[in-house]
């Protein structure tokens, strides 16, 4: 009744340590703003592991500037992406583009006379990301899922069984979703050196 009077602008999607795939679902076909909350009144660190790389349920509030009237604004406009236990949930539009700027792959080499062009897959951020290969190639020293530590720099070994200029690297984002149990996949190009 809320939603339908429009009463309701937004949906916790986390709360403290329960997330809701439900809630997700109501605010896709709702168009409402996703939200991250802890309503924690205890010690944060206690309750979160925080020195164990834990973290509360954040919201994740695209603004075009640090001030209240921008994140308000932004809020109105569901500019945002829930972070729970190392999950991130959101729109593609504002999904993507997070994960995309939190892993950065750059340019490729061949190794020596070989068809294997090795990357370093960067991640920039304090979460740590799992991928599955969603390409035809294969790596020669990882299976099908990485996992990219906070942080870190992972090399990959690419058999791209003949030697290519470019090539386009597609990988699902296991610890991100864009609907209940959906995984978005997200595209690089990379160039060969």
């Amino acid at each position: 009744m809320l939603i339908k009077e429009k009463l309701l602008d937004g949906i916790e999607v986390a709360n403290d340590q329960s997330y809701y795939d439900e809630a997700l679902q109501i605010a896709l076909d709702n168009n409402l703003t996703m939200l991250g909350t802890s309503d924690i009144h205890k010690l944060v660190d206690w309750d979160f592991g925080v020195a164990q790389g834990g973290h509360r349920p954040l919201t994740l509030v695209f603004a075009k500037e640090k001030s209240s009237q921008e994140i308000k604004a932004a809020l109105f406009a569901r500019r945002t992406v829930v972070y729970y236990k190392n999950t991130l949930a959101g729109k593609d539009e504002f999904l993507i583009p997070l994960i995309r700027q939190s892993l950065i792959i750059k340019n490729g080499s061949y190794k020596d006379n070989t068809d294997v062009l090795t990357v370093v897959i960067e991640n920039k951020t304090n979460a740590e990301f799992t991928l599955r290969n969603h390409t035809d190639f294969t790596f020669q020293n990882s299976s099908d899922i990485i996992n990219i530590k906070p942080a870190d720099k992972n090399v990959l070994e690419i058999k791209t069984k003949q030697r290519l200029k470019n090539i386009k690297l597609d990988f699902e984002i296991l610890n991100a979703v864009h609907a209940p149990n959906i995984h978005p996949v997200v595209s690089w190009e990379i160039q060969a050196e």
